[in-house]
């Protein structure tokens, strides 16, 4: 850093007051600052803050380390009002019964009004994605108190377009995962951006014990995450994977592999590499009830020649798998069996 540059940086965050003041006048600063005052900018915030501390101290004093302490218990205490408003406005919400009011289009008078069920209200939400549902929670109070109900989101929980500004790393997600409605979540869509650790699979089992259906398209995890998810959860039968980044066929082998019986649902996005004969044969080897099978190709360019889907393949999976109820072939060729385009 050159010289003039460290001077204007050092005077910038100069504290306002000068070496000779007392701490009366600085409490009083402090006292009498109002935070809603447009001209009390952040800086002028940091520089009465800094005025707390000698002129010389860096981020190890003693003063400095209690200023910082300070702002965790600040965060905290905010957050809690937070949880404690929130808590009341569900308690609140959950005391009223849930109202549809009728108006008159040219006079704007209520012309009726019915109560609906909690559990037919329920339902109806259930068709909701989550980006709706947070959205139906603002309306009011009594739809606020029912979006928190654990069985609005029990059938999925879909935060893969989440994270398309990068706004929530690993520490965020599962802070976010352990509200209460979340506690018996079946099918989780990861969100993109956010990166998969070694320990990423086993927090989320701690945070999503029920979960059943795992989607990891588009998360760019690799052959040992899909392998750590399925030793993780217990009850997990759907999964739906990509070859986008690290994930290879052998890898997806060795997961059919594991599941076995248990595989009900597999859904393979072909990207950058494609299912070999390897992995359709185990497929057809160790999962006889599977029911849905997807393979699509979701790359800019098809090889057909390097696609080891034939047709072959898709008849033995058939015959083999008496539950299969839904074979979806996505711009791909299935070659060598007569079945052409799909």
């Amino acid at each position: 850093m050159s010289k003039p540059r460290a001077a204007k940086r050092a005077k910038s965050y100069k504290s306002p007051e000068s070496d000779d003041d007392d701490e009366t006048t600085v409490n009083n600063r402090l006292v009498n600052l109002d935070l809603g005052e447009k001209s009390n900018t952040p800086k002028v915030i940091a520089n009465a803050l800094l005025s707390l501390l000698p002129s010389n101290a860096t981020k190890q004093h003693a003063s400095a380390k209690k200023l910082t302490k300070a702002f965790q218990l600040v965060t905290a205490e905010l957050e809690a009002r937070s949880n404690k408003a929130a808590r009341q406005q569900i308690e609140v919400g959950a005391s009223q019964p849930i109202k549809f009011s009728f108006v008159e289009e040219d006079s704007g008078e209520i012309t009726s009004t019915i109560e609906v069920p909690e559990d037919s209200f329920v339902n109806i939400l259930r068709y909701l994605d989550g980006r709706e549902l947070a959205k139906a929670s603002c309306v009011c109070k009594v739809w606020l108190s029912v979006t928190r109900l654990p069985i609005v989101w029990e059938d999925g929980l879909d935060m893969s377009s989440l994270n398309y500004n990068k706004v929530l790393n690993m520490t965020g997600l599962l802070k976010l995962l352990q509200r209460p409605q979340f506690a018996n979540v079946k099918a989780f869509a990861f969100p993109k951006k956010v990166k998969i650790g070694d320990n990423t699979m086993k927090q989320l089992a701690k945070a999503l014990p029920h979960l059943e259906a795992l989607d990891l398209s588009d998360s760019k995890a690799k052959d040992q995450h899909v392998m750590a998810a399925i030793e993780n959860f217990p009850s997990l039968n759907a999964l739906r994977i990509d070859t986008w980044f690290s994930l290879t066929s052998s890898g997806i082998t060795s997961a059919v592999q594991m599941m076995g019986e248990q595989l009900l649902d597999l859904r393979i996005d072909a990207i950058l590499s494609y299912v070999s004969q390897s992995t359709m044969e185990a497929i057809v080897t160790h999962c006889p009830n599977l029911e849905y099978f997807a393979y699509r190709n979701n790359g800019y360019s098809y090889y057909p020649n390097s696609d080891d889907v034939t047709g072959e393949s898709v008849v033995a999976l058939v015959r083999a798998c008496r539950r299969l109820h839904t074979v979806e072939l996505y711009k791909t060729y299935v070659h060598s069996g007569g079945l052409g385009k799909s």
